[in-house]
């Protein structure tokens, strides 16, 4: 995720998935003190990446099923229900601004693919992971290159050749891993799901993100379970197993990432590649975090023209400011129906100094258009609603609260 498509924001959900998953357990099994684990985890997942949420949705709805029986405790049961009433109100403020957006206008699914071209054989899977890939130069197709690593793969086999002597929790965490790891690949009937809910993870290999986090409490009991086998207490021994299974394939795939990254820093400088000129980059995927609207609209869009009267011009002056952009173009000004080169979100407002000017029907214009201007550069800008406001309040207030909670807990054990 951060080395190869530098997907920052998806890196980031992962590490909230595990907070979600154990918050659950807390609630329906364990310690159920801990349900703020849930609250949290999910509500920092969803500020991350939404489709790192409904993977975090997916595995916990088969925590759910497992520990099902637990729920009907009456205890248990007021929890979480405090707990999902907790995660919407720590969320609103994604919530409620993501709902106005996709109430207002249709939008497309980002990057709808066909999956199946996607899923690569298992013995790649299993040779990548070997192998400890970690650049996209080292495999002949730029997705072959995910994979959980030699230490997590190592663990994965230990696990299933020690199956019996495992805990429960620790054989969910095989059986789960194992799944995950085989429906990464192209055994798993892929095709059959392109009509579901999951077709929106885009790629097969993002189920390998939960994978990595199951399988990794089996490499720490893995450790544990070698800490204690009295035929192998040796410091020779586990010092040499702790450089092969954790630093040997960490250094030499660092090292791999590092020379192989360095033909490629061109690409970044490289405007028809990573620009609104590339035809294969289709605009930084502009289209698919716009309102639907037309090509000839989007390309209006991407190259600045502006229409004055029906005749069409380029904007060259325009200034970019928080939450908005300025348009100092004397062209536009002191006109009749313009029809700017911006996507017509909510809440978007158009000034002129301090006058607000009137634009005609949101809902019916994918474009801003503005009935009349004056002599004065243009201000667009995005102004929150009440709701929007209110909403982060109510975020904010409720992390408080929940943190003043277990902090009250804390002290008092």
């Amino acid at each position: 995720r951060s080395f190869s498509r530098f997907a920052l924001g998806e890196y980031i959900g992962m590490t909230f998935i595990p907070l979600a998953a154990y918050g659950l357990y807390a609630v329906m099994k364990g310690n159920i003190k801990d349900w703020p684990y849930l609250v949290f985890g999910l509500s920092l997942t969803l500020f991350s990446h939404i489709i790192s949420t409904f993977l975090c949705l997916c595995l916990l709805l088969i925590i759910f099923i497992i520990c099902f029986k637990g729920v009907w405790e009456s205890s248990r049961l007021k929890i979480l229900t405090v707990s999902i009433v907790s995660f919407f109100l720590c969320s609103a403020m994604f919530i409620i601004p993501f709902l106005e957006q996709i109430t207002f206008k249709k939008y497309n699914q980002p990057s709808p693919t066909f999956m199946p071209n996607f899923a690569f054989s298992l013995s790649t899977l299993i040779l990548n992971s070997c192998s400890n890939l970690t650049s996209v130069f080292q495999v002949s197709n730029w997705w072959e290159i995910a994979n959980i690593g030699l230490p997590l793969l190592v663990s994965l086999i230990w696990g299933i050749f020690n199956y019996k002597r495992l805990d429960e929790i620790d054989r969910f965490f095989v059986i789960a891993g194992c799944l995950l790891f085989l429906m990464s690949t192209s055994i798993f009937p892929w095709t059959l799901l392109m009509k579901t809910p999951l077709r929106f993870i885009q790629f097969p290999f993002r189920l390998l993100e939960l994978d990595s986090i199951l399988l990794s409490p089996i490499f720490g009991t893995m450790i544990v379970k070698t800490l204690r086998n009295d035929k192998l207490y040796n410091p020779i021994i586990l010092g040499t197993l702790g450089i092969l299974f954790i630093l040997v394939p960490w250094y030499s795939s660092t090292k791999n990432l590092i020379l192989l990254q360095q033909n490629q820093i061109n690409n970044f400088k490289n405007g028809e590649t990573y620009s609104s000129k590339s035809k294969n980059m289709t605009y930084w995927w502009l289209d698919q975090y716009t309102p639907k609207m037309s090509k000839t609209e989007f390309k209006d869009i991407v190259y600045h023209r502006v229409r004055v009267n029906g005749r069409k011009m380029l904007l060259q002056e325009i200034e970019p400011i928080a939450n908005g952009i300025i348009i100092n173009d004397k062209k536009i000004q002191n006109k009749r129906k313009v029809v700017l080169p911006v996507a017509s979100y909510k809440n978007i407002r158009a000034y002129q100094g301090k006058t607000k000017l009137h634009m005609e029907e949101q809902r019916k214009s994918n474009l801003i258009t503005l009935s009349k201007t004056s002599n004065k550069p243009i201000v667009i800008k995005y102004k929150k609603s009440v709701l929007d406001i209110v909403s982060q309040y109510i975020s904010i207030i409720s992390y408080l609260l929940i943190l003043v909670y277990i902090l009250k807990q804390r002290l008092a054990s």
